[in-house]
């Protein structure tokens, strides 16, 4: 950010890409018009994936995996208000500074043409290992609590919402450890206000189910609940029944 030399700036992840001639379609709109900044639309693809950029549709890029929508921000905008990304976040660092930087934006437009693709491929930050993201969560509700409490700028009722969010992720996680490592982040949470959250009818967690197997539908089901005391206990059983039942599978295919 300190040293881009342009009046907007757009964040390009190094395993990412934008579209052929991405700039030369928005540097003319996004010029004339002064935009605080820009929402683009985005196509989340696996590493192993063949397509031709130009044939991803806008409907493609809502139905992808994870539709996860890119700006392009005026930069005074981020330098006048101080607002950098937080370097003890490493995973979805970005969805944190859009929620500082939200109450300084205003005039803005939308891009249907799908511009930016996500990667996703083993060793991304995407694919870091489950403690490393769910340090990286705890960071992120540490920063939503710090807007909610009035003690940072930025839009409240989107912290509020990414809080839940983070939380569910992050239990949906910790499921998966070894029992010690997973009593370790319990305590840690409990101890720091962060969990229990009570239930939320406001709130779900958006997932994708589309061609899941039962069984993970019924897992996702849960975790949209286990920021709460008692979804949190439903998810951790069905998690030991399952992890049982293959134990037992694999039990009998030695016999």
């Amino acid at each position: 950010v300190d040293i881009a030399r342009g009046k907007y700036i757009w964040f390009v992840d190094a395993d990412d890409f934008i579209r052929p001639n991405s700039l030369s379609m928005i540097s003319e709109l996004i010029l004339l018009n002064k935009y605080d900044y820009l929402k683009l639309n985005s196509y989340y693809f696996n590493d192993k994936e063949k397509f031709n950029p130009s044939d991803i549709t806008p409907e493609m890029g809502q139905k992808s995996r994870k539709n996860l929508p890119t700006y392009i921000l005026r930069k005074e905008h981020i330098t006048d208000n101080n607002i950098y990304f937080d370097t003890n976040i490493t995973y979805a660092e970005d969805a944190v500074f859009m929620l500082q930087i939200d109450p300084f934006l205003n005039c803005h437009t939308s891009i249907d043409d799908v511009l930016y693709f996500y990667r996703k491929r083993p060793g991304s930050a995407m694919s870091q290992n489950l403690n490393k993201k769910i340090i990286s969560r705890i960071n992120c509700i540490t920063a939503c609590d710090k807007i909610i409490q009035g003690k940072a700028v930025g839009n409240i009722n989107a912290a509020i919402n990414f809080k839940y969010i983070s939380l569910t992720k992050i239990m949906g996680m910790i499921v998966k450890l070894p029992k010690e490592e997973r009593k370790l982040f319990e305590n840690k949470l409990k101890s720091s206000n962060m969990f229990p959250l009570k239930k939320n009818k406001k709130f779900k967690l958006h997932q994708n189910n589309k061609n899941l197997k039962l069984i993970k539908r019924i897992q996702n089901k849960l975790i949209n609940e286990s920021y709460t005391k008692i979804g949190y206990i439903k998810l951790l059983l069905f998690i030991t029944i399952i992890n049982l039942s293959k134990a037992i599978k694999a039990f009998l295919l030695r016999k």
